[in-house]
């Protein structure tokens, strides 16, 4: 469902005239929807998530997937309209990268301190609810007041309804297709990456599930860290020789994941995950960086516009592959026998966990490399 709405929503933004912009209404409607939807999935209003739970939480996660969709797709869409120079554009991205990874650190930390301090329970949950939705509100809201004489491209395809053959033409755009095609096997490999570290944590290494907050921190922590450097060698040697240099350095951390074993030190562990946070900073920020390139591009090429199309199908590409992803993980795993529960596994399951944290991940970044190799865009 995410990933379908996400290039109409771009669409529509695309199509919308009003006093604020293309973009703006978006990110009001959005704010709104977005500090809602924490009270909504987690607040059990009615008392329908004891009643139905299965279809409250459907329900309740379409509604949180919409209103994601509304703020996120045209907030991203407006990258391109903010500054025409592209190592500001670089600078631009680099925030959002901060954004992303400071947020899941402290999301992680905060989230179960808050349901404690509520109360625990239904209460706790509740608590941490409000919480959130005051926090999002508010951050949202600022993205869009703090917006409000930023630049905008006036359009004349005003009303237009979309049209499913606007999605195809977005792949006309041929530094867009490199970026697409790029970031799809990189993301599957990323994603039965992440769907499988807890078993490689406590199958493979033999170590308790706390380790993997050890790691997870560590990637996160170093991606925000590295961001001044990728910043100050984007401007100098431009995006794609970034993500071509980081790519590789990304690829011989994770398949040294293939030569840990049960007497790995923790010190190591996270040694590892800081070398892949920092080779991963440079390679997201490439990606997000490329981005309004891609979108002037697009700009430039003199058609109708649909900026927030190829924004969506951006976004829409995250959304898909993360789910495909964790059923090629379970897939995978099953293939190999791998017995939930079951404190020793055989060798074929250990044999697939490999597969899993390190073997494909390497694949895709190595598919990613051969599809960004024809990407001429420069800055």
């Amino acid at each position: 469902y995410d990933a379908a709405i996400d290039p109409i929503m771009g669409s529509v933004s695309d199509r919308t005239r009003s006093r604020w912009g293309r973009r703006r209404p978006y990110l009001f409607v959005g704010a709104i929807l977005c500090a809602l939807a924490p009270l909504i999935v987690f607040g059990n209003p009615g008392g329908f998530a004891s009643s139905m739970p299965l279809l409250f939480l459907t329900l309740a996660l379409i509604f949180y997937s919409t209103a994601t969709t509304i703020f996120n797709v045209p907030y991203l869409a407006m990258s391109f309209e903010l500054t025409p120079s592209p190592k500001e554009r670089v600078s631009l991205m680099s925030y959002r990268v901060y954004a992303m990874s400071a947020g899941g650190i402290i999301a992680q930390a905060m989230a179960p301190w808050l349901v404690t301090t509520g109360g625990g329970g239904q209460a706790g949950f509740t608590f941490m609810a409000l919480v959130l939705s005051a926090l999002i509100a508010l951050s949202c809201l600022i993205s869009f007041f703090a917006t409000k004489n930023a630049a905008s491209v006036d359009v004349s395809n005003k009303g237009e309804k979309p049209q499913w053959r606007d999605f195809g033409k977005a792949f006309g755009n041929q530094p867009f297709r490199c970026l697409i095609l790029a970031k799809v096997p990189y993301m599957l490999g990323q994603g039965v990456m992440m769907a499988t570290l807890a078993f490689y944590i406590t199958a493979v290494l033999e170590r308790p599930l706390a380790v993997l907050g050890l790691i997870g921190g560590a990637v996160m922590l170093f991606v925000v860290i590295s961001q001044p450097f990728w910043v100050w060698v984007c401007n100098r040697i431009g995006k794609r020789k970034v993500f071509m240099i980081a790519t590789p350095f990304n690829m011989i951390c994770t398949l040294s994941w293939l030569i840990a074993g049960p007497g790995e030190p923790d010190w190591l562990l996270v040694l590892r995950g800081a070398l892949i946070g920092i080779a991963g900073g440079g390679m997201l920020l490439a990606i997000q960086a490329m981005l309004p390139d891609v979108l002037q591009h697009e700009a430039d090429r003199g058609e109708k516009p649909q900026e927030g199309v190829l924004t969506g199908v951006f976004t829409s590409v995250e959304r898909g592959i993360s789910a495909i992803s964790v059923a090629l993980a379970g897939a995978l795993l099953s293939i190999g026998g791998y017995v939930g529960g079951q404190d020793v596994q055989s060798e074929d399951a250990i044999t697939a966990i490999y597969v899993c944290v390190g073997l494909l991940p390497a694949i895709g970044m190595v598919l990613a490399m051969v599809a960004m190799h024809p990407y001429r865009l420069k800055g």
